[in-house]
């Protein structure tokens, strides 16, 4: 058990520096183990943000997306079919098509072995820590979301040594 006497803003700050610093390696083998399937998609960035949000937020309207993604709302036809709203013909919200749901479950089912490939090599006492701590996280989760506080501030990382704007 961490004392929790003086020097507690020291000891966060080395462990959330642990924290990051080990979440970084853990993100980057996940992103090398799953950048093939992802690269061979046939879509482009702007329909994958697209369809993750469909998918992830139910039907949205064009207004959504523009407000959420900065895009307009051109036709990415095969992955996105438009809706008419019972109560309201003029609204047409935005829904998944199954191949783009497949796509995003496809996505998810991927990151999912490479979870299971990492944690099946955890001992019982360090998988019971893992899953202590990230209920400890989603309770924080909860918390933030039921505040209406989940979203972040918005940083453009287009402009990041690597990123190439595309138009």
């Amino acid at each position: 058990m961490i004392d929790r006497a003086a020097g507690d803003d020291a000891v966060r700050t080395g462990l959330l520096d642990q924290l990051r610093a080990d979440s970084r390696v853990v993100s980057g083998f996940a992103a090398r183990r799953g950048m093939d399937p992802v690269m061979s998609l046939p879509l482009t960035i702007q329909q994958l943000k697209l369809l993750m949000l469909v998918v992830t937020a139910g039907p949205v309207t064009s207004h959504h997306v523009a407000a959420e993604l900065g895009l307009t709302a051109a036709t990415v036809s095969g992955i996105v079919d438009r809706d008419h709203d019972s109560s309201d013909r003029r609204v047409r919200p935005l829904r998944a098509t199954p191949a783009g749901v497949e796509i995003v479950e496809g996505l998810t089912e991927l990151g999912t072995w490479h979870e299971q490939e990492v944690l099946s090599r955890l001992t019982l006492d360090d998988l019971a820590a893992l899953a202590r701590g990230f209920g400890a996280v989603r309770r924080a989760v909860d918390e933030l979301e039921s505040r209406g506080g989940a979203r972040g501030p918005s940083r453009d990382v287009s402009h990041a040594p690597g990123c190439s704007t595309m138009p």
